[in-house]
């Protein structure tokens, strides 16, 4: 059994807006509307440029998953205490799941997330383009070649032989004599508590996180 992936930061990040617009309107479940609306609102750019590439005008589809969030307020809402993803929403992320670990990607993102959206019939993505009349699968399509076929493959090591180890091990200490020479081990120092915490730039770490969970390190989010 393949282990689930982690989400990224900007993922979580969508999943909190989600959970927050739920909050509003006084609901536990985040349902499929929800979260599709904490994804667009992330207002990443990679994502509206897919939409645009894809002929689908950003501030309509927007209003169009508003306008789902709004009808669904008339519907009984399950009595509870804590959060919890509707039937649907706990779907799209299983389908997100599975295609993160189809291409083995270690963070599940939100172009897995956008990916599942698409693929799941139900979703207001597919809502929006049946009733504008367009072509889910040109945005399967952009997906897929912006962000999964360009991924990165896994490369694997082969063990050393028996009879190299004592070179290999030469080498790495000679590497490490080197490294200590010439370069700052910022690890060690962050350890040693002699680097100052990093104030006011939450968004640039959190951008450096996002880059470092990517498979493809070229994709800037």
């Amino acid at each position: 059994m393949k282990k689930l992936p982690n989400f990224t930061p900007k993922a979580i990040e969508a999943i909190q807006i989600a959970r927050e617009a739920a909050e509003e309107n006084e609901t536990y479940v985040i349902d499929i509307n929800y979260l599709c609306y904490g994804i667009l609102a992330t207002k990443t750019d990679e994502i509206f440029d897919i939409l645009v590439r894809s002929k689908i005008d950003i501030e309509a589809i927007e209003s169009y998953v508003l306008t789902l969030i709004d009808l669904n307020k008339n519907f009984p809402q399950q009595n509870s205490e804590k959060f919890t993803f509707s039937i649907d929403a706990n779907r799209v992320i299983e389908i997100a799941h599975a295609i993160a670990n189809k291409y083995d990607h270690d963070y599940l993102g939100l172009e897995h997330l956008f990916l599942a959206f698409s693929q799941y019939s139900n979703s207001p993505i597919n809502g929006y383009c049946r009733e504008m009349q367009i072509d889910p699968h040109t945005i399967l399509a952009a997906i897929k070649k912006d962000f999964l076929e360009l991924s990165e493959p896994l490369t694997f090591t082969p063990e050393p032989q028996i009879n190299n180890i004592d070179e290999n091990f030469e080498q790495n200490v000679n590497k490490l004599e080197y490294l200590s020479r010439f370069a700052i081990n910022f690890n060690e120092l962050v350890i040693q508590k002699k680097i100052d915490n990093i104030i006011g730039r939450d968004a640039e770490v959190k951008q450096i996180c996002e880059i470092l969970c990517q498979k493809k390190k070229i994709i800037l989010f």
